[in-house]
């Protein structure tokens, strides 16, 4: 096997084992199961809304890995093979972090939740109407922690109750 479909073929299948594992956590901020869509009532929106955006996200990253890997694999130069590679690693590396800080945080009582993470900045959106000071406290350290990003660029967002 070359070395570029040895490559591809080890990235889908720890593109497959990340699906799995994504599909596998992401329930853990909705306490094991996803609302209800057919009765949504005034209590079930922000939970819904962010359970719809998480899975509106994953699609998205799903779509944006597979091109960066036919991409990487159709490079015509060895510049935009790794500038693909290094995307790549980088989502890795939110969604990992996602779903850490989903599961720390639901573990902790803030669920449902819903974190996103980029290079430099993060964000938590909870449903809830306001989020108390100690309780953000609580979630920023985690954050910073976690990804390394300063604090002055996190968000705790509530996103009503």
């Amino acid at each position: 096997m070359s070395g570029a479909r040895l490559w591809t073929a080890r990235t889908a299948l720890l593109l497959s084992a990340l699906s799995f594992l994504t599909a596998a956590f992401l329930p853990a901020w909705t306490g094991g199961a996803r609302p209800r869509r057919v009765v949504a009532t005034e209590e079930a929106r922000p939970a819904e809304a962010l359970w719809d955006y998480a899975v509106d996200r994953s699609a998205l990253r799903e779509e944006e890995i597979r091109q960066l890997l036919l991409l990487a694999a159709e490079a015509e130069t060895p510049e935009i093979r790794e500038a693909a590679q290094r995307r790549m690693l980088d989502l890795r590396r939110w969604m990992e972090q996602e779903a850490t800080l989903e599961a720390v945080l639901s573990a902790r009582g803030y669920a449902p939740v819903l974190v996103t993470v980029s290079r430099s900045s993060a964000n938590v959106l909870v449903a809830a109407e306001r989020v108390a000071k100690a309780d953000a406290a609580v979630m920023l350290e985690l954050v910073t922690r976690e990804t390394g990003i300063a604090g002055s660029n996190v968000r705790i967002v509530p996103t009503g109750g």
